[in-house]
Formats: structure tokens, C-alpha cells, sequence
């Protein structure tokens, strides 16, 4: 963004021009919460997400909230999206979802 001030017409009044304006026509992902399709079951961890329609999502995960590593990537349909992951050897693991 530029500012500009005219000092000789426009003595104590500002003007301002925006060169570049982002719109968000994504909203993020949901995360859905229903019986038995999220949370750590037995054997893993689960959850379901929805998007609009032919958004790609990009499921990461990290051990110390630092380093992302993408996990899986899925292109989203008119149907939640059910993510689940065995159990793993980790002590901590940490998931977000991210469109792109």
C-alpha cells in the first residue's frame, strides 16, 4: 500500500491508494464432530472435514508444533472426508489441515 500527502491542497488530510487486495474465496476446513467418526479409537485417530467442492486439502503432521510434514492430500467432493491414521510409535503428534 501506498500513502501519499499533498501538503499545499490537502494540509492535514491523508490519501491512500491499495495496489493489491487478497479475497479469501475459501473458506478453512471444518472439522466435523460426530458420533464415533471422531476421535482416538482403539487402534488410531480419526476425524472428518468438509470444504467447499474441489478444494484440495493437505493434511500435515508434527511432533512439536514446529515441523509440518503434509501426510495426505485429498480433493474434496459433495462428502465429508474421513481421515484416520494407525496407531503410531510417536508421544506426541499433532494434526492440522490446511486448503489450498
Amino acid at each position: 500500500m501506498a500513502l501519499f500527502k499533498d501538503a499545499a491542497t490537502n494540509a492535514g488530510q491523508d490519501a491512500a491508494w491499495v495496489d493489491e487486495v487478497a479475497f479469501i474465496t475459501n473458506p478453512p476446513p471444518i472439522v466435523l464432530a460426530s458420533a464415533g467418526a471422531t476421535g482416538i479409537p482403539s487402534q488410531g485417530f480419526s476425524f472428518d472435514l468438509s470444504a467447499a467442492p474441489g478444494v484440495t486439502l493437505v493434511i500435515e503432521t508434527s511432533t512439536n508444533l514446529t515441523v509440518w510434514t503434509p501426510l495426505v492430500t485429498n480433493v474434496m467432493a459433495d462428502v465429508p472426508f474421513h481421515f484416520s491414521e494407525p496407531a503410531t510409535n510417536f508421544q506426541r503428534r499433532f494434526y492440522r489441515a490446511k486448503a489450498q
